[in-house]
């Protein structure tokens, strides 16, 4: 048995606290204004144990590889702290909790869980290390989550803004996952691991994932237009815009493990600011000018 802190490792809650940041920001952005609190909540709960799932049984299956990676090593499976067979149960537990949510909000968001949920398994069986099923499943993921957001409120797939949050949301996870690949590049290269920065170097995954950031950026100015949710939205947004846009063209300089690492625990805040800020600009919109 795993203690507690190696059991909730498992699941990344920094990551698992970003990642949610896409299902609430969209679940505002579905109706421009605060949501039913009851479908929110639920919704949120689904995500949560949903992204749980998948972190879990990302680290049973790559337990392997993990032990030989200097970077992963010391993780809650190959350290010893969890054990694969309670890795894998916990990671199938809460996805079929993730599933068992979707069937109190409404029809399209468990039709979304019974599609997605089970992504995980599908993501590490057909060989996620390599192209393109590593880029394909991680931007399906980022798809679910932000579609459940308008799902759960509206019951509807591309309610109001979101489809440009779609756009902002992917491209911004496939930077981000770049990023990932190139962190582990020199360890891929040596264990025949197939990813994008292996095949066509780190340099020009660098500058892959600046043209993806940049669209991101992009995205979350004309959702502020598009959403009218005020000058200093899109003033937050240009200013996080342009740091993440400048950290992006130093890595693209120096494209080396550390600088990858650095960026990597970085463009997450970008993230977070985004999508709090617009949250923020609704609610503002709403008690102020009753939109």
């Amino acid at each position: 048995m795993g203690t507690f802190k190696a059991i909730m490792s498992l699941t990344r809650p920094y990551v698992l606290f970003t990642t949610t940041s896409f299902y609430l920001t969209a679940a505002f952005l579905s109706i421009n204004r605060f949501p039913p609190l009851v479908p929110l909540f639920v919704g949120f709960i689904a995500v949560a144990f949903a992204i749980a799932s998948a972190h879990t049984l990302n680290d049973y299956f790559d337990t392997a590889t993990d032990k030989d990676n200097p970077r992963t090593a010391k993780r809650a499976i190959p350290s010893g702290e969890v054990s694969q067979g309670l890795a894998l149960a916990l990671g199938m537990t809460y996805g079929v909790t993730a599933i068992f949510f979707t069937f109190l909000l409404n029809t399209p968001s468990v039709i979304l869980g019974f599609m997605a949920i089970p992504l995980p398994f599908v993501y590490n069986l057909l060989r996620k290390r390599e192209i393109p099923y590593s880029f394909l499943c991680t931007m399906l993921a980022v798809l679910f989550i932000i579609l459940l957001g308008s799902t759960a409120i509206t019951g509807q797939y591309f309610s109001a803004y979101i489809l440009l949050f779609v756009i902002f949301g992917v491209t911004w996870e496939a930077g981000r996952t770049l990023i990932s690949e190139v962190q582990d590049v020199d360890h891929d290269k040596t264990t025949n691991v197939t990813t994008i920065s292996v095949v066509i170097s780190s340099k020009h995954a660098t500058q892959l994932s600046l043209l993806l950031f940049s669209i991101a950026s992009i995205m979350s100015i004309v959702i502020g237009i598009l959403g009218q949710l005020g000058l200093i939205y899109l003033g937050v947004a240009l200013i996080a815009s342009g740091w993440l846009i400048y950290r992006s063209l130093e890595l693209v300089r120096t494209p080396t493990q550390p600088k990858a690492i650095c960026m990597l625990s970085r463009a997450p805040k970008y993230l977070v600011i985004i999508c709090l800020v617009i949250v923020i600009s609704i609610l503002v919109n709403v008690v102020i000018f009753g939109l």
